[in-house]
């Protein structure tokens, strides 16, 4: 199943530069030297990302690292009683909606919404029987900060960072099989890191972004200027 989810990812990126190179050579303007200055322009992206920080973290860790969870946005790693640990983990692709501003050329300020559901296995440890399932829905609402530093006609480069809250609806951190099942509602300060983003159009384009620690470690998306 992961192994389809990145094919699927990775066949729609191709597909969406592919659009996005060919609509934008038709709509591109620039200097003569592939420079090109997006000061003042809006960009409006569409995306989704795979896996989350979180998962490859909450695989293998459970108890004191909980107190790294705001950082890395893990409510996946919770602490739970030596009896139990953490079994299979499943987590959907994350759905981006992002916004951001060019306030010149190399420096972009906007703000992103960001959704996924994750559903897990608690275990007891001594015998690794199944204990109980838990589930949760999972928002990061972020304000983000780009800083591109490739700019050219048709291909931009950034990295960046974002800053703001994790919000997870659903049961998961129970202790025991009496209170499985309470659903409450839980929110952490969150902090993220994007290694590198490409952008390939112009008005309309493709992006892949590798790195990010929260909101998908693989991104791809399609985004337009106006």
């Amino acid at each position: 199943m992961k192994h389809r989810v990145i094919l699927k990812i990775s066949l729609l990126l191709v597909l969406l530069l592919s659009v996005s190179w060919s609509v934008s050579a038709q709509e591109s303007e620039g200097g003569s030297d592939g420079r090109y200055c997006y000061s003042g322009l809006h960009e409006l992206e569409l995306g989704v990302g795979y896996p989350m920080f979180g998962k490859i973290i909450a695989q293998s860790t459970t108890g004191s690292f909980n107190l790294f969870a705001p950082l890395f946005n893990l409510f996946l790693a919770e602490d739970i009683v030596s009896e139990l640990s953490v079994g299979d983990i499943d987590l959907s692709p994350v759905v981006r909606l992002e916004y951001g501003y060019n306030i010149n050329k190399w420096l972009n300020v906007g703000a992103g919404v960001y959704y996924s559901y994750l559903n897990k296995d608690v275990l007891y440890s001594e015998s690794g029987a199944f204990a109980w399932n838990e589930s949760g829905h999972l928002m990061n609402v972020l304000l983000n900060v780009r800083a591109y530093w490739l700019n050219r006609k048709y291909v931009r480069l950034y990295s960046g960072i974002g800053v703001g809250a994790t919000m997870l609806y659903g049961n998961l951190g129970n202790t025991s099989a009496e209170n499985v099942g309470e659903n409450d509602l839980q929110s952490s300060f969150a902090l993220e890191f994007r290694l590198i983003g490409l952008h390939v159009g112009n008005k309309l384009y493709g992006k892949l972004e590798i790195g990010s620690t929260g909101t998908g470690i693989i991104n791809a998306g399609i985004g337009y200027k106006f």
